[in-house]
């Protein structure tokens, strides 16, 4: 949406009286009672649409805030994050200012999300050590002491806890959880319930195809697209664990390119031989959009994978 030399100044001066009367430090609601909204655009979850919206959506942008909460369906688990207020499958500061807009220039309401249906398949979780070593450089076996000092197979770094200590091998592979994944009328949804991760860990969650006769027979010869979970640039493709490792995401990917190589069908349930979600520990606390980022940036913690 074009936005008019007035409302755009209208807009700056509205974040800017917002910032300047502290309402950047909004209390917002808690992260652990996963809460939900009925309303596209309340990205705070309050049940209403108002400037504290906008604001909380910077927050979660710029400001290491929580996430837009999830549209509630009457479901067990809700449809995608919310927040994507212009409707362009992607979630960015263009959202805030598409929000201050409709509240103070006349513009056009959030564009609505649509509700998921039922989850459809289920699977656990896989804890991956294939890209971590020892501090000899060997490989990590079912003979490897739990307690030993885990390092990136990449770079040879030191993989590091948030409170700077060194991860061991027991640490690293303690992660539980499931994804639930089901098709809808836009594309797969995929939530993901997850614990044991690296407590205030930043993690990406990607995606990855392989064409037969599949990864456990022909390994990564048979990967055919890689990208990012979620809309491609990145933007919904990430979470932070809390204090105690416990994560949830929620992302919808649409049918398409994917962010780094190949395609992904629209129910990939049906219509993929082979689908793996991936999560990746950042080492260095940043995500790189669409892209894993550079080499000893993140570390392949576990995976859930799907086949037809």
């Amino acid at each position: 949406m074009a936005i008019p030399p007035a409302a755009s100044r209208h807009v700056s001066w509205t974040l800017a009286a917002a910032l300047a009367s502290g309402l950047w430090a909004l209390p917002l609601p808690a992260t652990d009672s996963s809460p939900r909204t009925l309303v596209s655009g309340d990205i705070n979850g309050d049940g209403k649409i108002d400037l504290t919206d906008p604001i909380s959506l910077l927050a979660w942008l710029f400001a290491s805030g929580p996430p837009p909460v999830t549209m509630d369906c009457g479901m067990d688990i809700p449809s995608r994050r919310n927040g994507d207020a212009d409707g362009n499958s992607r979630i960015a500061v263009t959202d805030a200012v598409y929000l201050l807009t409709s509240l103070f220039r006349g513009g056009s309401p959030p564009v609505p999300i649509p509700c998921s249906p039922p989850m459809v398949h289920k699977t656990e979780i896989v804890n991956s050590t294939l890209f971590i070593v020892d501090g000899l450089g060997g490989s990590i076996t079912s003979l490897t002491p739990p307690d030993t000092l885990i390092y990136d197979s990449a770079t040879g770094a030191p993989i590091n806890s948030t409170d700077g200590h060194q991860l061991t091998l027991a640490e690293f592979v303690k992660v539980r959880g499931s994804a639930s994944v089901g098709c809808t009328s836009e594309g797969t949804h995929a939530v993901l319930e997850l614990s044991g991760l690296v407590p205030g860990g930043l993690y990406t969650m990607w995606l990855v195809t392989f064409e037969p006769p599949g990864f456990n027979v022909a390994g990564f010869d048979a990967v055919i697209g890689n990208g990012a979970l979620g809309y491609r640039d990145g933007s919904t493709d990430w979470f932070r664990a809390d204090e105690n490792g416990v994560g949830r995401f929620s992302a919808l990917n649409l049918p398409g390119p994917l962010s780094v190589k190949g395609t992904i069908a629209k129910c990939w349930l049906q219509e993929e031989f082979e689908v793996h979600l991936v999560g990746a520990y950042h080492l260095n606390g940043k995500t790189y959009g669409g892209k894993p980022g550079p080499l000893g940036a993140y570390v392949i913690q576990f995976g859930f994978a799907f086949e037809k």
